[in-house]
């Protein structure tokens, strides 16, 4: 039973989740203009909400950028 129930644990707590491949595959199979605008966008998102929380008064520690 407890064989078992270690590989049960080691399935559910160390393997990849199926969801999480099919992602990755679906992410390897697009274009590269499809990165390509990525970085700026997601600093612009980034640096939007980062402002938000300022203007409402909290502290923060900024991501860091790439």
């Amino acid at each position: 039973m407890i064989d078992r129930a270690k590989k049960v644990h080691d399935f559910l707590t160390v393997g990849a989740a199926a969801p999480l491949m099919e992602a990755a595959v679906a992410g390897l199979t697009l274009p590269d203009s499809y990165y390509e605008g990525l970085p700026e966008l997601y600093t612009r998102k980034r640096d939007l909400f980062c402002a938000g929380l300022r203007d409402l008064g909290f502290s923060i520690v900024e991501p860091y950028s790439c």
